[in-house]
């Protein structure tokens, strides 16, 4: 099995040993496999999801958002800047 090394924040590091510590996982790796595993889920769902509708309305948000204008009605991506 290929292996990544990866750096993590304290906050998850921590949160990865605490689902060990619980016994809900034998080790580090089965809690990255399984949280990979939602992730890539999650992101088949979006981008599925996305095709069926209508992209976010920008239109109430002020003037000097930084999002604002990144769509528009013809669910065209437009620049920003």
């Amino acid at each position: 099995m290929p292996t990544r090394n990866v750096s993590l924040t304290k906050e998850l590091d921590q949160f990865i040993a605490s689902k060990v510590e619980a016994g809900l996982y034998a080790n580090a790796s089965e809690v990255m496999r399984t949280a990979l595993r939602v992730f890539e889920r999650d992101e088949r769902s979006t981008r599925r999801g996305w095709r069926h509708c209508e992209p976010p309305s920008t239109k109430d948000l002020p003037a000097e958002s930084p999002n604002r204008g990144i769509f528009s009605n013809s669910q065209e991506i437009r620049t920003s800047g």
